[in-house]
This record gives structure tokens, C-alpha cells and sequence, in this order.
């Protein structure tokens, strides 16, 4: 987790959608944060267990390349595993967004979000990489 100014943030993306990745890579974070990604759930699954003591977040769109239901289970999971530190979805529809807060979720942001906005809403995680 971020303690010094020398540390980055390490985050875990699951978004089915390739494009996304090279946005993300240049507009979506702070400057120096680490981003694991993955295009499927099995990956997403993988790089959590992979790299979960290092996370210091979760991003994961609401529908990655399989059912919604899914994508809960994955989330749920992670959760049960004693991933405490935030988890945040995407997803259109209110019974979709309730359904993902009820799995786990802390927070839900936008489709295509700007550093700024993880810079608000979580300050704590990137404001060494922002000094």
C-alpha cells in the first residue's frame, strides 16, 4: 500500500474492452501507478491471486466477456478472500449498480474515467504519486 512518495499505487483492472487498456495506461491513472489488466474474469481471477497482497484497488467494469451473475461471483470472492481495500464497478442500469454494491462494491465510477477522478474519490491511495 502507498506510504512514501517513492511508492505507486498498484491497481487491478478487469475490462473486456482492449482499447480501454492504452487510455487507461495514459489518462485513467496518476502518474507512476501500476496497473495489472485484464481482458476476462479467469484473468482478472489470476492477477488478484497473483498480485492481491500488493493491490491497492480494484476497478472492474460490470460485464467482463461473461454474464452479469458472473461478474458478481468473482466479485463476492474477492471479497470473502478478505480483500478490503477498495473494489470499484461500472455498470448501466440501477438494478445492475444494486446488485454490485450488495456483492462488495464501494464505489461505482464512470465508463471511462480521468486520473482526476480516482484522485477525489481516493485521495489516501495517490496522493504520493501526485506530490
Amino acid at each position: 500500500m502507498t506510504n512514501s512518495i517513492e511508492e505507486t499505487a498498484t491497481v487491478l483492472v478487469i475490462e473486456d474492452k482492449p482499447d480501454l487498456k492504452n487510455y487507461y495506461e495514459l489518462n485513467g491513472f496518476p502518474l507512476g501507478t501500476v496497473m495489472h489488466f485484464a481482458l476476462t474474469l479467469a484473468e482478472g481471477r489470476r492477477l488478484f491471486y497473483g498480485h492481491q497482497e500488493s493491490l491497492d484497488m480494484i476497478i472492474m467494469d460490470g460485464r467482463v466477456d461473461r454474464p452479469f451473475v458472473e461478474t458478481l461471483e468473482l466479485l463476492r470472492e474477492i471479497r470473502e478472500f478478505g480483500f478490503a481495500r477498495p473494489i470499484l464497478t461500472s455498470s448501466n442500469g440501477y438494478k445492475y449498480r444494486i446488485a454490485m454494491i450488495e456483492a462488495g462494491c464501494d464505489q461505482m465510477i464512470k465508463k471511462v474515467f480521468q486520473s482526476s477522478d480516482l484522485e477525489c474519490l481516493y485521495p489516501e491511495i495517490f496522493r504520493s504519486i501526485s506530490l
